[in-house]
């Protein structure tokens, strides 16, 4: 048999089978293939491909004879023997091989059996079978294109549905007609037909989906996942293994005539021998990938070359899938050569020099549009999401060795060649007048200019496809990290030119309208900049053009290939030189790099990619500015991890240089992000980036170092720890001196070891041990050694700011105690050894150093920074054992305790008696600057605090002599107040170690304290025999503070009084508790004597006359009181009402208006209520009222403090309106106090009461408007009153329209701190008790309108005023949790702390299924509840002309704006009504429209009026130019407001004109 018989015989097979269906003789919505067409297509497909395979080895054996034959044999003899025969146009391809009248169709008939055959090979590629699998839901809608219709009445049916997949027979047609196709001579004849490849297009994208089943037949890939249940084997055709050989031979072979003898040896073979799904499709794919390398291919038509294309791009895919699978896949070496082969073609397709540039063009585009559902992963593949994504990867792969292939063209080679052959047609057709008609069917070549910046031909469907990619959906990460993945492997090939055009356009793309495009963008510039071929490739392309003018020959070599051309073209020449001359006339905006010269931003790559990051830093979408924050920060902390000794050019340093230059714009931008951005994940990534600019760029600024600490303090979790690291970072990496810097470590860092947050303290503790401890344990002389000790001076500095002592060493105390319980006892020794060398040192105690040094700064900040940690370690020692031997409570046997280190390490404790008696000589010398003698009087208390912690380890010796100057010191009055307490201590601990029982160490405490008292006491009576003289005041004041220190000797806040002496005490450690409990009562003359000093004035005794006691005696003298009532409740009793009256302010005034009287007064109160607290609690009206004390910030901040303690620790309630004055602290005029007042109501007490704020909410309105007369009113300040009198509201004034801005201040920190189910609840009250007051209650007043109201009335008028801005505002709507953009910073950090459990997702569903329901709820509430309620009350403002009427339509306009299709339905009923309000809300709009425009008018003329005033005189001189550059900068100058007003109003000046 031969081609045309079997033709002939699949013709007719074919018209009898579709006679039988037309007819109606088959039941099947599927009907099978008859035995005719099945055999007939069989023996074709087998006769196509011996005939193709026969001529293919024919073509082979006669190329190997002649290159044996050649004279020119040898290294590339063969290649120069044909090089010279080839003509201009002439494809590469060998002229052997398979052609299409081989086949020996008849000449006459060939067109009849060649449409003939089409159409039947269309028609059975169409056909499709009923599978035994069910029809899963997902394939329901999948069917082919002929078979629509009765898959439709297949689906009707009521037997379950049945899958549908591709019949052999089908194969076997596509398989013929890929043959008949791939052969030359094929386009000539016709066979070449776009509806028959289309339909094969379909069959294999058909036939890659149905791969999915025989992949899911294979558990061993995947042996992680459970297998799928087994699946019956469909019996898989045969055919002859020769056919399969002919689709995987070489092309290269000649063919020899079949001889008719042949034909009647041909048997029937078995149907289809036993292959797999993926051999039927590879078979069609290889021989459809074998037209690309015939010499008819550029012939085809668009739409047929489009088609080849999707074919052989879906083949990629299913390939890959099957790849990916692993080599144990059946088929994976046959998938590994059909990838080979497809790239091949695809490239040769491309690179062929034969081809026109044009059609190689358009073949790119082809390719890429095959290529793009792979990239989209949207095509159908095995393997699920893991195919797809192999798919994805064969994509990329095969685009960037495309990519390569093409960058090797040489493109004006083949432009010139297609410019002659274009030439030589026009030539052939002018000669010959008969074709002078078809003139307009020569297409001229495309052209390019070699000079100009635009991506070149092919290049540019490149870029376009990369472009399009970038414009894709990437919502999610994953496929944003993805695309990234792919653009830079791409672009990274690419040429300069079209690199640069691609990098131009995500810059455009960066400012885009869509917030999508420019996270993406946004993505991916931080991750351009960490690229090495960015800054290899186009960091010369800004160079300025003085540069370019006198060096263009250096500028060649940083050109690459084909971009050589434009830099040695004269227009490109002819350009560097008019940008020569212009460059003087512009203003310079270059920027210079350190190692490359001055770079234009605007034309320099690198540059242009970092600027459009920072331009991304103020977007007005939270997530790109938080994408934009990370990136700079990620870029930057790349460049900070580069090794200092690398030497290497790449990214990292070249960004680092850039970065430094550019550090000005940068810093500022991130600056602006961390201080005012209100989104915790743009501030955390800011703080990072900018912290890691100014390690590269140091020196940091006051400012700088300000954002950082205040972001110490950040709401946000992770914003504070990042904060903290980075401002660590800046001050472990900055070698000079910045005690700005140190002082704010200390201040910020430090104190976030006592952090509610653990992470937080997790966080500082590492930062404090590294930056601290470890450098001090090695004890070496470096920068980090010395920065360390300055900040322990810093810490100690501390000290001197009221209120900072406590915080500053309880900080340091427990830092050192958490990081030194863990620590080894060999690093402790260590420390504590450097510590003591380095104290011996700076006093002077070593025989190397002279007294000369002891006051230079570097020794004065060693001294101080060494004794305020031994000071820290003495605080944070603990016991091991108490009194009964046993483990103390709460305390590990591994805590850390300085005694014993001290013993372990055997160092002499004589050390700290010599260091104290040095500290004696030192500050009696004379001249001392008052910053010097206070540093060593902060040394000197740390030194005595560290005495009185380790007596036990002083010989006794050594002891009594110092117990006996400490003494003499005390009696004569030496001692500075700083250091009188300290000297107490320790002199009540070397007391106890110089005694040798308990009772002879109370003795002896006993008369030193009598001493003590009775010298005081004379102290006393001289001063206020004399009041007049001033000399006595400094030994008064230290006079008083000793008598209190003295006073509390023994005493201790759990015992309830008296010397217990049954008490045993084995360890001679404990000998300071020998002491406890005891009570030394001063004479009642020296208490008379305290009580002297008191009041205001004072009587002398000798004159007579009243004279003013000094304040600073005054505030001693409470503080001395305070501490002896703690000892005495009969002196409590008497003076609880002078410490009362002392704390009113109007009493103050009289008295002389002194807060640091009136701040003591009020803590001995406190600490009073906590020791007596009935009898204090009375006079919390009175200490509540100091929140708003007019005399001073100090008055308020101790109040804040204090109260907030007292309320922790129930010792009292919140009674009256104590809270109304604690959020009234919120707005206060000190930014200290509110900040203080906030912290404190929205931390620890609102922790301690979540429903604080939200119980008290619809009451502030009434108190701050001072709407006394309201019930609501009332009921608040007499809540909780129970006899002992309320809180009132006196004194404060936050009423009025002036304090409207500090009242909703107050409201909206309130909202953000609720819950949802506190909002609704706010919201319900709102209505119940604001709203529908005004319309039948007690604020009816507030509703009338005109300016006689009464006074009720206007403050009716403001609750009204303020509930509806309150309604307005966005921080009441539910479902904006105040907490949801910090969990979203956090979530990592809570991760990282394994905080997170396995129910994470779980609690995240349940979280979001709850917002969504109260946000049903809150809708339903607003629309049944509070709209009905609007709707009458809006007639009652109507009707009254009330002022509140426009603040009414802002808040319907809000609710038609939010919920239109809600209030449609709920006011369907009363259509009227509904139109009534949408006309209302409709004018309100454009009345409000008008309005602005009208302002913006106006702001724009007063803004030509200012310019016309101060541009007149300098008009002339500066031009045109200059008066536009002066009214941009008054314009700037006016804000983001003032801009888009003046915008506006030029907007319709220019609309009008």
């Amino acid at each position: 048999m031969n081609v045309i018989n079997e033709t002939d015989a699949l013709i007719a097979a074919h018209a009898e089978w579709s006679d039988k269906l037309d007819h109606g003789s088959s039941a099947s919505s599927f009907p099978p293939l008859s035995d005719g067409i099945s055999n007939s297509l069989t023996r074709l497909e087998n006769i196509l491909g011996r005939i193709i395979e026969s001529k293919k080895e024919e073509a082979s054996n006669s190329d190997t004879t002649s290159d044996s034959t050649s004279p020119n044999k040898g290294r590339g003899g063969s290649r120069k023997a044909t090089k010279g025969k080839k003509k201009k146009g002439d494809r590469q391809d060998s002229p052997k091989g398979p052609m299409f009248r081989d086949f020996k169709f008849p000449a006459k008939s060939q067109a009849k059996y060649v449409r003939q055959l089409c159409s039947v090979l269309t028609s059975l590629m169409s056909h499709r079978e009923i599978s035994e699998e069910v029809l899963e839901e997902e394939e329901e809608s999948s069917t082919s294109a002929s078979g629509s219709s009765a898959l439709e009445d297949f689906m009707n049916d009521t037997q379950p549905a049945k899958a549908v997949k591709i019949s052999r027979g089908a194969f076997s047609a596509a398989i013929c007609y890929s043959r008949l196709v791939s052969v030359r001579g094929s386009i000539a004849v016709g066979i070449v037909d776009v509806a028959a490849l289309s339909c094969m297009a379909a069959l294999l994208k058909r036939w890659c989906g149905d791969m999915q089943l025989s992949a899911g037949e294979k558990p061993a890939r995947n042996p992680k996942k459970r297998p799928p249940p087994p699946k019956k084997k469909k019996k898989s055709s045969k055919r002859t293994k020769r056919s399969r050989k002919s689709a995987s031979e070489d092309d290269n072979s000649d063919f020899e005539p079949e001889q008719e003898g042949e034909s009647q040896t041909v048997e029937v073979e078995p149907p289809h021998p036993p292959t797999t799904d993926f051999s039927l499709g590879s078979d069609i794919v290889l021989a459809i990938s074998d037209i690309i390398s015939t010499s008819d291919y550029p012939n085809f038509s668009a739409d047929a070359s489009e088609q080849i294309t999707d074919i052989i791009t879906t083949a990629l895919a299913c390939s890959c899938c099957i790849q990916s699978l692993g080599p144990s896949a059946p088929d994976y070496e046959t998938a590994q050569s059909l990838i080979t082969s497809i790239t091949s073609s695809l490239s040769e397709s491309l690179v062929t020099p034969s081809t026109s540039l044009a059609r190689r063009h358009q073949n790119a585009i082809y390719i890429l549009r095959g290529a793009a559902p792979l990239v989209n992963l949207t095509i159908d593949v095995p393997n699920g999401v893991k195919g797809k994504l192999a798919a994805y990867e064969g994509a990329s792969l095969l685009m960037k060795t495309l990519v390569d292939k093409v960058k090797e063209f040489d493109f004006q080679a083949n432009m010139a060649r297609d410019e002659d052959i274009y030439k030589e047609h026009l030539k052939s057709m002018m000669s010959n007048m008969a074709g002078a008609d078809n003139m307009e069917s020569v297409k001229p070549p495309l052209r390019f200019d070699v000079t100009s910046e635009n991506p070149r031909p092919v290049f540019s469907a490149f870029v376009g496809m990369l472009q399009k990619i970038a414009c894709s959906s990437l919502e999610k990460a994953e496929a944003r990290s993805r695309t990234s993945a792919l653009l830079k492997s791409i672009t990274s090939s690419l040429p300069t030119v079209e690199a640069a055009h691609f990098l131009k356009f995500i810059i455009k793309l960066s400012k885009s309208k869509k917030a999508s495009h420019r996270l993406f963008a946004t993505e991916f510039l931080g991750q351009l900049l960490l690229e090495d071929w960015v800054w290899s490739s186009h960091l010369e392309s800004g160079a300025i053009a003085e540069d370019v003018a006198m060096n263009d020959a250096s500028d060649d070599e940083f050109i690459d290939g084909d971009d050589a051309s434009y830099a040695s073209s004269s227009t490109g020449a002819a350009n560097a030189k008019g940008r020569a001359k212009l460059a003087p006339l512009e203003e310079s905006t270059s920027i210079i790099i350190e190692g490359i010269g001055e770079r234009d931003p605007d034309r320099c790559i690198p540059l242009m990619l970092l600027n459009g990051l920072i331009d991304r830093l103020s977007d007005r979408a939270p997530g790109v500015r938080a994408r934009a924050a990370q990136s700079v920060a990620d870029s930057l902390q790349a460049v900070l991890k580069r090794p200092v000794s690398s030497e290497l050019e790449d990214a990292t340093h070249w960004l680092g240089k850039t970065a430094t230059s550019m550090s000005h714009s940068l810093v500022s931008a991130l600056r602006r992000r961390v201080t005012f951005d209100d989104r915790a994940a743009v501030r955390k990534a800011a703080v990072i980036g900018l912290s890691t600019t100014l390690v590269l760029a140091p020196p940091p600024s006051q400012e700088d170092i300000d954002v950082l600490e205040e972001r110490c303090g950040d709401p946000s979790v992770a914003t504070r720890k990042a904060s903290a690291e980075g401002l660590t970072n800046i001050v472990v990496n900055n070698l000079s001196d910045n005690e700005a810097l140190e002082g704010a470590w200390a201040r910020s860092v430090l104190p976030l070891v006592v952090d509610g947050e653990l992470t937080c303290v997790t966080k500082a503790l590492q930062l404090f041990k590294e930056t601290i401890i470890v450098p001090l344990s090695e004890g070496q002389d470096h920068h980090l050694f010395r920065t360390a000790l300055r900040i322990l001076t810093k810490v100690a500095e501390e000290s001197k700011n009221a209120g900072a002592a406590k915080a500053a060493s309880g900080s340091l105390k427990m830092a050192l105690k958490r990081v030194l319980d863990d620590e080894s006892d060999k690093f402790i020794k260590a420390l504590i050894n450097n510590l003591k060398k380095c104290a011996t040192l700076s006093l002077g105690l070593g025989n190397d150093e002279s007294e000369r040094d002891l006051f230079s700064e570097d020794v004065s900040s060693m001294r101080c920074g060494v004794w305020c940690l031994l000071e820290g370690l003495a605080g944070c020692s603990h016991k091991g054992t108490s009194n009964t031997g046993g483990a103390k409570r709460g305390q590990s046997d591994s805590a850390f305790d300085l005694s014993k280190v001290v013993k372990r390490s055997k160092l002499d404790g004589t050390f700290l008696t010599q260091s104290w008696e040095k500290f004696q000589i030192m500050l009696k010398q004379e001249g001392l600057s008052d910053d010097a003698r206070g540093a060593l009087g902060r040394a000197t208390r740390s030194c005595l605090k560290v005495t009185a912690k380790l007596a036990g380890l002083v010989p006794k010796v050594a002891a009594q002599g110092t117990l006996t100057e400490m003494k003499q010191v005390l009696l004569s009055g030496r001692a500075d107040s700083d250091v009188i307490g300290s000297c107490v201590v320790a002199l009540t601990a070397l007391t106890a170690t110089v005694a040798e029982t308990p009772r002879e160490a109370v003795k002896d405490c006993t008369s030193w304290i009598k001493e003590l008292f009775k010298s005081c006491e004379g102290v006393l009576e001289t001063f206020i025999s004399n009041p007049g003289d001033s000399k006595l005041v400094e030994a008064t004041s230290r006079a008083l503070f000793l008598v209190g220190e003295v006073a509390v000797v023994g005493f201790h806040s759990d015992d309830d009084g008296g010397l217990k002496e049954e008490r045993i005490f084995d360890d001679d450690d404990d000998r300071v508790e020998w002491v406890r409990g005891m009570k030394v009562s001063p004479s009642p003359k020296l208490i008379n004597l305290v009580q002297v000093l008191l009041p205001p004035k004072m009587v002398a005794v000798e004159k007579g006359d009243e004279i003013l006691t000094p304040p600073e005696l005054r505030a001693l003298a409470y503080l001395s009181l305070g501490k002896l009532c703690l000892r005495d409740a009969e002196l409590a009793k008497k003076a609880v009402n002078l410490m009362a009256r002392e704390i009113h302010y109007d009493y103050a005034v009289t008295a002389g208006d002194s807060a640091a009287v009136r701040s003591n007064a009020l803590v001995v109160l406190g600490d009073m209520c906590i020791r007596y607290t009935n009898l204090v609690d009375r006079q919390l009206p009175a200490m509540a009222a100091c929140l708003q004390d007019a005399g001073g910030a100090l008055v308020r901040r101790h109040a804040i403090l204090l109260l907030s303690s007292l309320l922790l620790q129930d010792y009292v309630k919140w009674r009256g309106l104590l809270i109304m004055r604690f959020l009234a602290a919120v707005v206060d005029k000190d930014d200290a106090v509110s900040q203080m007042a906030e912290m404190t109501l929205c931390g620890p007490l609102l922790s301690k009461s979540p429903l604080l704020f939200s119980n008290s909410f619809v009451e502030s309105l009434f108190v701050f408007n001072n709407c006394t007369g309201h019930p609501v009113y009332a009921a608040a300040a007499s809540s909780g009153d129970s006899g002992s009198g309320a809180v009132d509201f006196q004194g404060v004034s936050l009423a009025g329209p002036a304090n409207a801005g500090r009242r909703m201040f107050i409201y909206k920190m309130m909202l953000v701190h609720m819950s949802d189910e506190q909002r609704i609840g706010v919201t319900a009250r709102l209505a119940k008790e604001v709203l529908k007051g005004g319309m039948d209650g007690k604020l009816k007043e507030g509703t009338l309108g005109g300016d006689t109201v009464m006074a009720s009335g206007i403050a009716a008028r403001a609750v009204l005023a303020d509930c509806f801005d309150i309604l307005v505002s966005p921080e009441i709507r539910v479902g904006r949790a105040a907490a949801a953009e910090q969990a979203d910073a956090d979530a990592d950090d809570e991760r990282n702390a394994g905080r997170m459990t396995t129910d994470g997702p779980i609690v995240a569903q349940l979280a979001a299924a709850k917002g969504k329901l109260l946000t049903k709820v809150s809708k339903r509430h607003m629309m049944e509840n509070v709209v009905p309620i609007l709707t009458s009350l809006k007639v009652i403002l109507e009707k009254n002309k009330s002022p509140l009427l426009k603040k009414l339509m802002v808040f319907l306009r809000e609710l038609f704006r939010n919920f239109k299709k809600e209030l449609k339905e709920v006011l369907a009923s009363t259509p009227t009504l509904l139109g009534e309000l949408e006309y209302d809300v409709k004018k309100f709009e454009i009345g409000q429209k008008k309005k602005k425009e009208k302002q913006a008018k106006m702001e724009l003329e007063s803004i030509q009026r200012m310019l016309g005033d101060r541009t007149n005189m300098s008009t002339n001189t500066l031009g045109d130019g200059g008066k536009a550059r002066k009214e941009e900068k008054v314009v700037g100058q006016l804000g983001v407001a003032g801009r888009a007003a003046a915008a506006a109003a030029a907007v319709s000046a220019a609309a009008r004109k």
